[in-house]
């Protein structure tokens, strides 16, 4: 599964395992679990669309629109690992560490940046989006 491959490819950054603190770890689909340690991220498929469409059952060039949220305890935290995030993903292209070794052609960064701060749990949260293009 894609979502396996990205979340594993992530992680596996030195750069971003920096970030996180002890016991920490980020790649959650939809949202963060409850009391999760900061800085994390979640992440949310918005749109896969295949490229191509055929009658026949064959795999086929996929674009997948990503939403990546990171979110700290501070807006340096969020930024932070929102750009080690989007060093690892900007215009990757390989075989992600999945167990059907995923195919991906590429990645593009499509915008966002999107800042929020949330006055209840006093977290700041910044949006990326990606768009990924991948053999399915």
């Amino acid at each position: 599964m894609i979502e396996q491959g990205i979340v594993a490819l992530v992680n596996a950054s030195p750069a971003v395992a920096a970030l996180y603190p002890p016991g920490g770890t980020g790649g959650f689909f939809g949202s963060l679990p409850k009391d999760q340690k900061l800085p994390s991220w979640r992440y949310k498929v918005i749109s896969p669309t295949p490229i191509s469409r055929t009658l026949a059952p064959q795999r086929q060039l996929v674009c997948a629109r990503w939403q990546i949220d990171c979110f700290g305890t501070t807006g340096a935290q969020a930024i932070a690992l929102a750009k080690a995030i989007d060093d690892v993903l900007s215009y990757f292209s390989g075989a992600l560490p999945d167990p059907d070794c995923t195919q991906v052609n590429l990645v593009l960064n499509s915008g966002g940046g999107d800042d929020e701060f949330d006055d209840t749990s006093r977290t700041f949260r910044r949006m990326v989006e990606y768009e990924l293009f991948f053999v399915q």
